[in-house]
């Protein structure tokens, strides 16, 4: 991923279950993911500037094969 700012590469710094986050940040993140069950946040800072961002990962799976 590429910063927004400056287009420098983000590290992740943290990782954060649903369980871990703030209730506001639950809010945030699960309006984000809407349906998906399982997701976490990712806290990521830009090498370059040092702005910090925050993601939302959900799992994508495969559809079930046609009969």
């Amino acid at each position: 991923m590429t910063c927004t700012r400056c287009g420098g590469v983000l590290h992740v710094i943290q990782t954060m279950h649903p369980a871990d986050l703030s209730p506001a940040r639950r809010r945030m993140a699960k309006r984000i993911a809407q349906e998906a069950t399982v997701y976490v946040v990712r806290r990521r800072r830009c090498v370059s500037c040092e702005q910090i961002v925050h993601t939302v990962e959900v799992e994508i799976s495969a559809p079930a094969p046609a009969s």
